[in-house]
């Protein structure tokens, strides 16, 4: 498959172009897909950074705010989410967290 464009800040989970056997395994393995928005991935950073402490670029709290988004199908399981990667920069910190949050850490 191949799309146009990769238009987003969450760049670790970004890809115009799917690879025959990665994609294969996923069609095979994979249960459900979770959708998020530019604006989801946004509140999962920022969720991150309140809840736990942690900065996280936008692919990996892209599985936090997935289990919010998915709170009710999980109420009463044990979740685990991968947080992985800090890799953001400062301008979409900046954008993602509003300019007076980011004056802080500065």
């Amino acid at each position: 498959m191949v799309g146009e464009k990769a238009d987003t800040f969450a760049e670790g989970m970004a890809t115009r172009v799917t690879f025959d056997l990665p994609f294969g395994i996923l069609q095979q393995e994979l249960d459900d897909v979770v959708s998020l928005t530019e604006e989801e991935l946004a509140e999962g950073v920022r969720l991150a950074l309140r809840a736990t402490h942690n900065l996280a670029e936008g692919a990996g709290a892209a599985s936090l705010i997935a289990a919010v988004k998915l709170r009710d199908r999980l109420e009463g399981k044990k979740v685990v989410c991968v947080m992985s990667g800090g890799n953001i920069d400062r301008a979409t910190l900046t954008r993602v967290l509003g300019a007076r949050a980011v004056s802080v850490l500065m």
